[in-house]
């Protein structure tokens, strides 16, 4: 009897001191909502971070996601700076972070003269904001009850050039515009603008798959100090090749994405793990569900553009292939068994590359090779796909190949050659 008691003692003890804690946290929360609306009075409106912390499993990318953070990659950089933390670092479930959300004191009036703004249209995209995290049940009430109104990094200090990342038609489909140039956030701000040079490939659809990203890094080696993965220069080298597609008239997916990444002239490449799949889907851990994940969305775009009338349709998956250091291998490629067009496009990806070596690279004979493979990729899609393994990460010599920007733009201009041929 003696020791339950104890033990009701210590639990009413411990539910008391959490409840005292909410109390606390909600009165420095008002007190600081007070003093910012005194301090501010007649000057330009004072703000603070709103704070939080993540959920298991949680990346930075589906933290950002939850709270409607993830268009702009201007949020991001704010998030890294604001915990002051590297880009793609890991999240720590025990700790609280500063979000790129802005609090500011509604004044009871309008979000315009609370925020001193004149912009209607923004005024009402913070409100949606705000009624969206209501409505998410994120934020408890609406800023006209508890006079706290929300708002995002990026509809204040962002760039005006700093576009949604997300969107459709920019983070989806990567289709090209009837003019004669337009604007891909996906590739980075140097290469973003494309110049559409031919319809040459109007009409044909292209799959741009790059091995591994998100909790996989896939292959890795040390190189003066510098991590490389495999997931990185896989991911630039595609999009390279989509951009050379577009820029052809060709519709291209880029199946796995990277909100901020594009195409990065940098010798090493930094990594992070914030990629998703096509559709903003999260990249499960488990390495099948990663797989049939990317196998579903291409087989679902595949089955709606064969609707449609699209008879050209056709998918590349780009690897970095992880042997011994000491074995130098040139690319090679494997191609779906018995199905007739996937040979024949990995047979004139094979001979490009043997052209390609004889031109630039005289006395060195091509001994990159073409099999079939049983791979779940190569099993599971639907279009005529060629899998690409672009030499050994470990390999000194192999190292160039993706190292240089010069290179990987070779190798995407010769890959796109044979892929199209």
């Amino acid at each position: 009897m003696e020791k339950s008691s104890v033990n009701i003692n210590i639990l009413t003890t411990h539910s008391t001191y959490r409840w005292n804690q909410k109390l606390i946290h909600r009165l420095v929360y008002i007190v600081t909502l007070c003093l910012l609306s005194f301090f501010s009075f007649g000057q330009k409106p004072a703000y603070f971070y709103y704070e939080s912390k993540v959920e298991k499993g949680d990346g930075i990318l589906s933290f950002m996601r939850r709270y409607h953070l993830e268009e702009f990659s201007c949020n991001f950089n704010k998030f890294y700076e604001l915990n002051k933390i590297k880009k793609g670092a890991l999240l720590r479930a025990d700790i609280p972070y500063v979000l790129p959300i802005m609090v500011y004191v509604y004044n009871g009036k309008s979000i315009r003269s609370t925020l001193k703004i004149n912009d209607l249209e923004q005024a009402k995209r913070i409100q949606a904001y705000n009624e969206e995290m209501v409505k998410k049940k994120i934020k408890k009430k609406s800023f006209l009850t508890d006079k706290e109104l929300w708002v995002p990094y990026s509809e204040i200090h962002c760039s005006p050039t700093d576009v949604p990342k997300s969107s459709p038609k920019e983070l989806l489909s990567d289709e090209p515009a009837s003019g004669t140039s337009r604007k891909y956030p996906i590739f980075g701000p140097k290469y973003e603008n494309v110049s559409i040079t031919s319809n040459k490939l109007a009409g044909q659809v292209y799959y741009i798959e790059s091995g591994h990203g998100g909790p996989d890094p896939g292959a890795m080696a040390e190189v003066s100090g510098n991590i490389i993965s495999e997931d990185e220069y896989a991911y630039d080298i595609a999009l390279r090749v989509a951009r050379l597609l577009i820029s052809q008239g060709a519709t291209a997916y880029i199946v796995l994405r990277d909100m901020n990444d594009g195409i990065r002239d940098e010798k090493y490449l930094e990594l992070d793990n914030d990629e998703i799949c096509y559709g903003g889907l999260t990249i499960p851990l488990d390495q099948k569900k990663r797989l049939q994940q990317r196998a579903k969305a291409i087989n679902n775009l595949y089955l709606k553009h064969k609707k449609q009338g699209v008879k050209v349709q056709r998918a590349l998956l780009i690897h970095i292939d992880s042997r011994n250091k000491s074995k130098k291998t040139d690319v090679f490629f494997y191609h779906q068994d018995d199905i007739k067009e996937s040979i024949r496009i990995s047979k004139n990806m094979l001979s490009v590359f043997i052209l390609q070596y004889a031109k630039h690279r005289k006395g060195r004979q091509y001994e990159g090779k073409l099999s079939t493979r049983n791979l779940l990729m190569l099993r599971e899609l639907w279009p005529p796909t060629v899998f690409v393994e672009l030499g050994n990460i470990k390999n000194y010599n192999d190292q160039k190949r993706i190292l240089q920007a010069d290179n990987r733009q070779l190798l995407a201009q010769w890959l796109y050659e044979g892929l199209i041929k």
